[in-house]
Formats: structure tokens, C-alpha cells, sequence
């Protein structure tokens, strides 16, 4: 098995000019002698522009899990679960109201460590809180209630994050998680009953493809104000095309891939991507499928999201 080997040197200090050093290198698979490999850097006396106001997101509450090794990733679009603002509703004064205690905490939490947090809330919270609604309450999305009842949930989802110093600015709703063709149509009219109630909130929603010819994703990418596109949909077509909509873009890429990328992929390609086609934003996605049988807990520090192989004593490695 393969892996590249990756040295990563702050340049910070250096002045510029060659530098010459060496990498011992010990296998952790193979009882093998260690190994020593020549380096040559060369630094440039160039400062490469400060990131613009990108918005990077930990995608599923990954900063509850590696808080420490996940700070340069830079992260400031903070994950709140679709089920903690799952709403009441009174049937008889049709007034929705949604319970902020787990979320008062989390926000302060993240308001301390970055004043100017974002805050996005998914998985596709929009198709959380109909599913609950027709489980629940008994309203269906045909059901003339179900419009009041979305404007309300998101009037009071507002009206609780204001309470936290958060405006309606700083809040991300994500309508479906990679819609399906059955659910294109309930991710546009939720994008526009949220905007209706409150224009600054955005709606967003992460796509595992990219259909510009296609009509109801045509009409799904023009209700909302963030299209989340996979890594393999990132191309300058997809990119004119939802630019001439006037839509935001981030990329991202999703929990099966990640598994198998080498950390430079997924933690160095997403922001590239993001640099090459000027996107307002990227997603780091935090899961890591526990049922392949791995052995470690998800999430100790980043390089889970790496390579695994099997180990001499049994188990796994993981590649770092």
C-alpha cells in the first residue's frame, strides 16, 4: 500500500532563500528499518493575500469532536442540529415556538471562541421539521397550515438566535441534504417560506450533482442563496451558471469520499477549489461511517479522515 508522505513547515520566521534538511520516516504496518528522506525548500519572498470572508463550516458538528486539531482549518460557520429546533405547535392559535436550550449553549460556546460566528443548521432542517409536521401535527406539505407553519418556525428560530446576539444575517438553513428528485420541489417552496418570513436568513442546500438543463433543479438552485456543489461538480460551467443566478457557491465533499482522501485532498483540495473559482465557501464534513467495522472513535483529531489500514497485531492504522 501506498501513501504520499506530507511535511508541512511554517515559513513564517524564514527569510527567504534555500533550506536543506531531512525526514526519518519508521513504518507503523511493517517492521521495517526507518527511512531518511532528503528535502529542499526553497522560500520565495512573496505573502499570498489574506483569505477573503470565506465561510468554512464544520458540517455536522465536527468541532465537537476535534476542537483542538481542527482550529487551522480556520473554521467560523458553526453546525446546529436539524433536531435541536424541531418546533411546538399549538394547533388551536397555530403559534410555533422552538426550545433554545441545548442551542443557547452551543452558540455561547462558539460566540466566545469567534465573535463573528455563522451559524448553519442542517441536516436539511427544512425536510426535518415537514417530516415532523406530517408525523406530529398532522400537516402535510399540501395542507393549507403547512406555509404559516414553516414562516413560524423560522420567525421564532430568528427570534431565539437574536436573544443569543446572532441576527438573521448570521443564519444558514439548510432546506434538503442532497436532494433527491422527489424532494427538489419541498427544498424551493421551504427556501421561500423562510425568506418570506425573514429575508436575511439564507437558505442553502449541498447537491451530488449539477443539472443546469434540468427544470427542477433549475428552480431548486434559484430559491435558495447558497448551493453547496460536491467536489466533482466544481467546473467553470457550474460555477457562470449559478454566478449568473446570483447564487453563492461553496463546495464539499461527502462522508463516503472523504474517508478514502489522503488529508492533503480534503483538507488542502476544498479550500483550493474555493481560491480557484473565487467560492464564498467550503464544508468540512465531520462523519465517518462506523458500520466498516473500524476500531477507533470517530473524530479523536483529522487525520481520521484519512487512510486506514489493517495493522500487524489486528485492527487498524490510521495513515497520518
Amino acid at each position: 500500500l501506498l501513501n504520499q508522505v506530507i511535511c508541512m513547515v511554517d515559513t513564517s520566521s524564514l527569510l527567504p532563500g534555500e533550506y536543506t534538511g531531512q525526514v526519518e520516516i519508521a513504518s507503523i504496518t511493517e517492521r521495517a528499518l526507518p527511512r531518511t528522506l532528503q528535502f529542499h525548500l526553497q522560500v520565495v519572498p512573496v505573502r499570498l493575500d489574506a483569505l477573503p470572508d470565506v465561510e468554512i463550516c464544520d458540517i455536522g458538528m465536527m468541532a465537537e469532536y476535534a476542537s483542538e486539531s481542527i482550529k487551522p482549518l480556520g473554521l467560523n460557520t458553526f453546525s446546529v442540529p436539524a433536531q435541536w429546533i424541531i418546533p411546538d405547535y399549538d394547533a388551536q392559535t397555530e403559534r410555533v415556538t422552538v426550545d433554545f436550550t441545548r442551542v443557547s449553549v452551543l452558540v455561547r460556546e462558539r460566540l466566545a471562541a469567534c465573535p463573528d460566528a455563522r451559524f448553519w443548521i442542517g441536516f436539511g432542517v427544512g425536510a426535518v421539521i415537514a417530516g415532523h409536521a406530517e408525523r406530529n401535527l398532522g400537516i402535510s406539505a399540501t395542507d393549507p397550515r403547512f406555509d404559516a407553519y414553516v414562516r413560524g418556525w423560522t420567525q421564532a428560530v430568528v427570534e431565539g438566535f437574536q436573544h443569543l446576539g446572532t441576527g438573521p444575517e448570521r443564519l444558514i438553513l439548510e432546506t434538503v441534504d442532497e436532494p433527491g428528485a422527489g424532494q427538489m420541489e419541498l427544498a424551493a417552496r421551504i427556501s421561500r417560506l423562510v425568506h418570506a418570513a425573514n429575508p436575511q436568513v439564507r437558505t442553502q442546500t449541498y447537491v451530488t450533482s449539477f443539472h443546469a438543463d434540468d427544470e427542477a433543479c433549475a428552480r431548486m438552485y434559484e430559491a435558495h442563496d447558497i448551493i453547496g456543489l460536491i467536489r466533482t461538480s466544481v467546473s467553470q460551467e457550474s460555477v457562470a451558471f449559478l454566478r449568473e443566478h446570483g447564487k453563492q457557491i461553496w463546495v464539499y465533499d461527502c462522508q463516503g469520499n472523504a474517508e478514502e482522501f489522503d488529508p492533503i485532498s480534503y483538507y488542502r483540495l476544498l479550500p483550493w477549489l474555493g481560491w480557484r473559482h473565487g467560492l464564498e465557501g467550503w464544508g468540512h464534513f465531520s462523519w465517518l461511517d462506523s458500520m466498516r467495522g473500524r476500531d477507533y472513535a470517530p473524530w479523536e483529531g483529522v487525520a481520521e479522515q484519512s487512510l486506514v489500514y489493517p495493522a500487524l497485531d489486528g485492527g487498524q492504522v490510521i495513515s497520518r
